[in-house]
């Protein structure tokens, strides 16, 4: 609930369905006061660990959730929210309008506890061998800025996330249709312009040291075949295992594919169709901080469901982002987050290698159950407005 509006104490809260103008914002601020928490525990630990003889250093994950824990707890039943909460100008109540209680401020932080702990575990050892935390942390610290209106820090942090991995630039044509109709054309191509040149400052050095071999990694990337776990290829496995249909695995560009070419005409029917959902999603124009986390999330998916390459460590791009939507549409989609989750952990690592090689029944089912789930997420992102319920007379 934000600050500096009417505290119902008197009933229950607003309808956030009947009347979201009193949470507007709420979505967005809360991720920025996580990052703002997650900056008080470490120094926190930080602070502890000469108490512990600085042997925390070889605990420390184990140290920073117990800190955290206290801090949440402390915070969140004396005051109702945590400072970071504080700092963006919002609270947590009871049903009744009230603060929390002591009780509810522990369920609450045992709740959040769990599915902290729970995240990893549902991308499983890919976070591990994996660097792409790094650029969707990048991605998440863009996003604060734009929805926080740091507008040109934004778009420079965007820019580092599309030098590191070119994933983050579905997003561009969203934040530049946002920043256009807040602040005007100039303003958003000045910040065009920032992110242009954070990614040429990034890439130049390697451009001059060789060129060649920069336009042949990107090349080499855009140019890759139909990917073994991808949507078109969970088809064709579908197609082999029920109509007895042919297919041939080959291994390059880092993966293994399939080859022929049937693959290669529903690799570019895949392509089409996932820039044409891309561009459909841009033309939606965000025209707050929710949107604009909202239409992401679904670029990201559609980048994702609809691509001829879906790698397990693209899941860890959308983990963060999904449950950030605002509403029971982003619930929805954090739930059939989820199972596509535990649908890729039933058969990656372990069976990867009887789906390459032997185009083994129960993984290549499992792909296509995972494979159609993420585009079941999609839907939910792009699915309209919700109903507002009728009020009661």
């Amino acid at each position: 609930m934000p600050y500096g509006r009417p505290d119902p104490l008197s009933g229950n809260l607003p309808d956030p369905l009947r009347e979201p103008s009193f949470y507007a914002g709420v979505a967005p601020k809360r991720a920025l006061a996580w990052v703002v928490d997650m900056g008080v525990t470490w120094l926190l630990c930080l602070v502890a660990l000469p108490s512990t003889a600085f042997t925390g250093l070889f605990w420390w994950a184990t140290l920073w959730a117990c800190v955290d824990f206290l801090y949440r707890w402390a915070t969140l039943s004396t005051g109702s929210s945590t400072w970071g909460m504080r700092l963006m100008a919002i609270c947590l109540r009871e049903r009744d309008g009230r603060p929390l209680s002591a009780v509810t401020a522990l369920l609450h932080t045992a709740g959040y506890t769990a599915s902290l702990a729970v995240f990893p575990l549902l991308l499983g050892s890919v976070v591990l061998t994996r660097f792409d935390l790094w650029p969707i942390a990048l991605v998440l610290a863009a996003l604060a800025a734009l929805v926080w209106e740091r507008d040109r820090l934004g778009f420079g942090v965007l820019g580092l996330a599309v030098a590191a991995k070119l994933f983050p630039a579905v997003l561009v044509p969203l934040a530049l249709s946002l920043v256009w109709q807040r602040r005007g054309r100039r303003e958003a191509l000045v910040c065009l312009g920032v992110l242009a040149g954070v990614v040429a400052l990034v890439y130049l050095p390697f451009v001059v040291l060789g060129a060649d071999g920069v336009a042949y990694s990107l090349g080499r990337q855009l140019g890759r075949p139909l990917q073994i776990e991808s949507l078109g290829s969970a088809l064709f496995l579908a197609a082999h295992h029920l109509f007895g249909l042919e297919i041939e695995m080959r291994s390059g560009h880092g993966s293994q594919n399939l080859a022929g070419a049937g693959p290669a005409v529903v690799a570019t029917l895949l392509t089409a169709a996932q820039l044409g959902v891309l561009a459909w999603i841009w033309l939606q124009r965000p025209r707050n901080g929710e949107e604009l986390i909202r239409w992401s999330a679904a670029a990201l998916l559609a980048f994702v469901a609809l691509g001829k390459v879906l790698s397990p460590q693209f899941l860890i791009w959308l983990a963060p982002l999904v449950p950030l939507v605002a509403g029971r549409r982003g619930l929805r989609a954090a739930v059939l987050l989820g199972v596509a989750l535990v649908l890729t952990q039933l058969w990656f690592p372990a069976r990867y290698w009887e789906l390459a090689l032997e185009f083994d029944g129960v993984a290549s089912g499992l792909v296509l159950a995972r494979d159609l789930v993420l585009v079941a997420v999609l839907v939910a992102l792009l699915s309209r407005s919700e109903r507002v319920p009728a009020r009661s007379p």
